[in-house]
């Protein structure tokens, strides 16, 4: 019975503030998982050299003839949403290193990223290191999708359904 069950010696049981795979990890896979994630942001560290006068990007400027710059467009951000789950932090900060080398160090869009559940300040930091210079803004949302529904009229529920 988990309930009655003691919590074994060094481990981390909150999956909100853990940044293992697992509800329940030892210190060791802790700090095994940590290890991974830093070797990842490691490889997510870029120099981008700007021009101010065109706000062209140098890292693809001239790499193939007529392939057009990246040019930043106004009011653009990029917005992601994760139900907050262990699993999905390690999955949210490679998906964010890879959009990052790609494309947005290039053009610092703001990150924005909506999470069911909240995300500790030692993900957030994580997410932050992959992220180079953009912004990244969390928003937790106030009701989960299963509250949200239940909370349709049924008329609205069926307009939903309709447009799905």
């Amino acid at each position: 019975n988990p309930a009655t069950s003691p919590t074994p010696k060094n481990t981390v049981d909150n999956p909100a503030t853990s940044p293992t795979s697992n509800a329940v990890a030892t210190l060791p896979e802790k700090l095994d998982e940590l290890s991974k994630l830093t070797k990842i942001r490691e490889g997510c560290k870029v120099e981008v050299k700007i021009d101010p006068k065109h706000q062209k990007y140098e890292a693809t400027k001239g790499a193939i003839e007529g392939i057009v710059d990246f040019e930043r467009q106004e009011g653009v951000v990029f917005a992601t949403k994760i139900h907050g789950l262990d699993s999905q932090f390690v999955q949210m900060i490679q998906c964010i290193c890879l959009f990052t080398q790609a494309y947005n160090r290039k053009v610092n869009y703001d990150i924005i990223i909506f999470s069911t559940l909240p995300i500790s300040e030692e993900w957030q930091k994580q997410i932050r290191e992959v992220a180079g210079q953009a912004k990244v803004i969390v928003v937790v949302d106030e009701k989960t999708l299963e509250q949200q529904l239940r909370e349709l009229s049924e008329e609205q529920l069926q307009a939903l359904i309709q447009r799905c």
